[in-house]
């Protein structure tokens, strides 16, 4: 496969997994609790020492690439290790302008070292709870990425969850899909 700077991983979670679960249910209802083909997490393409990785926010403890360190938050990892359901590219990202823009916003966050926001999982079952302004979780962080170069929908403002990315249409092409 041949990955650009900016695709979008989708990826989904293991059918019994609790947090893929929640989510799940807070996207699409009860009934699709454990469809795997729904997003649970979304994460993006990002050259490094001139290999693809996959770079996003993540609440469970990862090793950190450029770090070596096991952390929570922003990570950059090897694709592979990503459950991978679909490669969406947006047609923003062919103008090298808006890639190399793009390069300087997540080199800048991977130095930052960004929290990752867990209270968004409560948020999700009782919608009161709210979520922390300066911590983020996987979507939120995608889309602070890309909103300076594609226009999403208004509502993404207040929140976007894995399946609302993945649903986004305008300009976006899936290269490649395990969705039958």
């Amino acid at each position: 496969m041949n990955y650009c700077d900016g695709d979008m991983l989708v990826c989904n979670g293991r059918r019994f997994n609790p947090i893929a679960i929640m989510i799940r249910i807070a996207t699409r209802g009860w009934r699709h609790a454990f469809d795997v083909k729904i997003a649970t997490h979304t994460a993006m393409v990002f050259h490094w020492r001139g290999k693809p990785y996959s770079v996003g926010m993540s609440g469970r403890r990862v090793v950190d690439a450029r770090t070596g360190v096991k952390k929570t938050g922003i990570y950059i990892q090897p694709i592979a290790k990503e459950n991978i359901i679909a490669v969406r590219r947006h047609e923003a990202f062919a103008i090298s302008k808006s890639v190399s823009g793009l390069r300087l916003l997540v080199n800048r966050d991977l130095k930052e070292d960004d929290e990752y926001d867990y209270r968004v999982w409560a948020d999700y079952v009782a919608r009161f709870i709210g979520d922390y302004p300066d911590k983020y979780y996987c979507s939120e962080k995608f889309y602070l990425w890309t909103r300076i170069f594609i226009s999403y929908p208004q509502m993404f403002m207040v929140r976007v969850s894995p399946e609302d990315l993945h649903r986004c249409g305008r300009g976006w092409t899936t290269i490649e899909s395990k969705l039958a």
